[in-house]
């Protein structure tokens, strides 16, 4: 199977053109934050609640050959790969106040970032994108020293809209696909903000 690399760097980049190329304002699905929460998507021992974000954006995905997981499967076929997320972050006003870019980056307007990694899924409907609960493996403050990411403990996507790629095979190697997709996302911080002081040594990315 093809890797797919989507740097952080494009990833942004197409993320502003897209902020750019709506309003300030704008609106989105919303749902009670943590309405019908499975317990491990609840925040867990040393994690307090905090901004409820929605999403508005893509499910990105590449066609790539099938990885066989058996000697009989078919090594010619094509599906659709997910490649990640690229969504504008809106907070209950409708404002874009933080970017979620592929391979687990979100970045809010103030400077502020954390890379984060899925531990936890859940599909509670088959026809929309899976709710995902993420730890965080890297946090940068803004330019002030704090910002909105800065003490985040976890990420908890939920309340998903869409973002599926279609059934069945696609047929030409390296196409692209975009499917609009709508999600609610909690953020949890570390209710002892010492114990989330700032990492500066970058880490290892790769794409899930």
């Amino acid at each position: 199977m093809n890797v797919v690399s989507f740097s952080r760097a494009a990833a942004i980049g197409i993320a502003i053109a897209l902020t750019l190329a709506g309003t300030g304002c704008a609106s989105a699905p919303q749902a009670a934050p943590q309405a019908d929460l499975p317990p491990a998507f609840e925040p867990a021992s040393g994690e307090v609640s905090g901004d409820t974000l929605h999403a508005q954006g893509d499910m990105h995905y590449v066609c790539a050959r099938m990885q066989a997981s058996t000697p009989s499967a078919d090594f010619g076929a094509y599906l659709w790969k997910p490649v990640g997320t690229l969504a504008r972050l809106l907070d209950d006003k409708g404002q874009a106040v933080a970017l979620v870019t592929p391979e687990g980056y979100y970045s809010a307007y103030d400077g502020s970032y954390v890379v984060a990694r899925v531990t936890d899924t859940v599909q509670p409907d088959p026809q929309t994108l899976p709710w995902t609960r993420e730890t965080i493996r890297f946090t940068a403050a803004s330019s002030s020293g704090d910002g909105r990411f800065t003490h985040t403990a976890a990420i908890v996507r939920t309340h998903t809209i869409g973002g599926l790629a279609p059934g069945g095979a696609c047929d030409q190697e390296g196409a692209s696909l975009a499917v609009p997709y709508f999600a609610t996302y909690l953020i949890y911080r570390h209710a002892d903000a010492s114990a989330a002081a700032p990492r500066t040594t970058p880490v290892s990315i790769t794409a899930p």
